[in-house]
């Protein structure tokens, strides 16, 4: 008979040899004695192992919440770097005289002070500024040599040259059209809406291309004719919304598609309002109610809900202004009662400020933004 294998055994520990092919209850005694000891041992590695795990989801929640206070504070850090960095041109406009202005100011929010730019070739008013690749296009309006006419011209006002002077762009606009909005999508600039050099209110939206070949075109009609209405872009679709003759309807233009479709309206008419754009809606600054008063509020317009509502009440009226966001404020530029005066609403802090005013007032002007590395 073969000898059965006793290794891992203290055989000594027994009153019996496996050779007596026996198990005592002394033998099973000591056994149970193993088996209950490894079961402390593995008791104690799971608790071990239990605790190292807590342990070690305590520390992934530690650098989750650390991870996340980090988010906010880079968030906060890049408002105020955007808020120090981004700065506003302001451009032509109607001074106190009733005179088209060529003067242009850019506002500095590090420095807080307003410095003097080039002139422009022409002055304009109910003009519309654009930012196109570190250059600044001031598109259609009246001039000062036609005051009552409406012109296709587009003064550029190139950064990457120093100093930069304004200079007549390569092409006009499809249409002489002021009173209308332009917005840039990629290389290309879209016309919307305005009044025509016949006195009409029109519904049409052009395209300009800004590079060679420079050729224009007619996209698309909108469901209403608009002049003096708010157009802000959202990715690949443009929020319109109220102005003459549509004061308190609204519609988006599918780039993609060519096509307009109709929003529900604003909760009250406007019209030569300043508008822009923050997170999903569109801000409405001022501008003319249903009987041609001046107003106060500020109008926010949802663009995915379609929703709208009085966010904010100014200190006092302010019609054909202009406004600016940029880092958690909203500047307004010049109001009914004082042409020169800059107000910004800080949304972190929910406080109005008086800023820096013009050097000179101004109204009917047009503004961008613009970072300061552009000079």
């Amino acid at each position: 008979m073969a000898e059965a294998s006793t290794e891992g055994y203290d055989t000594a520990r027994f009153h019996c040899t496996v050779d007596d092919n026996c198990i005592c209850s002394s033998c099973v005694a000591v056994l149970r004695h193993d088996v209950n000891e490894m079961k402390e041992d593995l008791a104690e590695v799971k608790a071990t192992q239990h605790q190292m795990m807590s342990e070690m989801r305590e520390a992934m929640q530690r650098n989750t919440l650390a991870i996340k206070r980090l988010g906010k504070s880079s968030q906060n850090v890049s408002n105020v770097v955007n808020y120090m960095c981004n700065d506003i041109v302001v451009i032509g406009g109607m001074g106190d005289f009733e005179e088209h202005l060529y003067s242009v100011e850019r506002y500095s929010f590090s420095n807080q002070t307003w410095t003097p730019l080039a002139e422009l070739k022409v002055g304009r008013i109910f003009s519309q500024a654009v930012l196109f690749k570190n250059q600044i296009l001031v598109c259609g309006g009246t001039t000062s040599f036609n005051p009552d006419e409406c012109t296709d011209s587009v003064e550029v006002l190139d950064l990457n040259v120093h100093p930069p002077m304004w200079q007549k762009f390569a092409v006009n606009l499809p249409i002489k059209v002021s009173g209308h909005k332009c917005i840039v999508y990629g290389n290309r600039l879209l016309i919307i809406g305005g009044q025509t050099e016949e006195g009409d209110v029109a519904d049409t939206i052009y395209e300009l291309l800004l590079v060679p070949p420079f050729s224009s075109k007619l996209l698309c009609h909108m469901k209403n004719r608009r002049a003096g209405h708010g157009a802000e872009l959202f990715d690949d679709k443009v929020l319109i919304a109220g102005g003459v003759r549509a004061e308190t309807d609204v519609e988006v233009f599918d780039i993609t598609k060519n096509e307009c479709v109709e929003m529900p309206p604003l909760l009250c008419p406007r019209s030569f309002m300043a508008t822009v754009c923050r997170d999903d809606t569109m801000l409405l600054i001022g501008g003319k109610d249903g009987e041609e008063n001046y107003t106060k509020e500020i109008i926010e317009y949802n663009f995915k809900s379609g929703q709208s509502k009085v966010l904010l009440v100014m200190n006092t009226e302010a019609a054909f202004c202009s406004a600016e966001y940029t880092g958690n404020t909203l500047a307004v530029i010049s109001n009914e009662s004082d042409l020169c005066s800059v107000t910004g609403f800080n949304f972190q802090s929910n406080s109005w400020k008086k800023l820096p005013p013009t050097s000179l007032p101004r109204s009917f002007a047009s503004s961008v933004i613009l970072n300061f590395d552009s000079f």
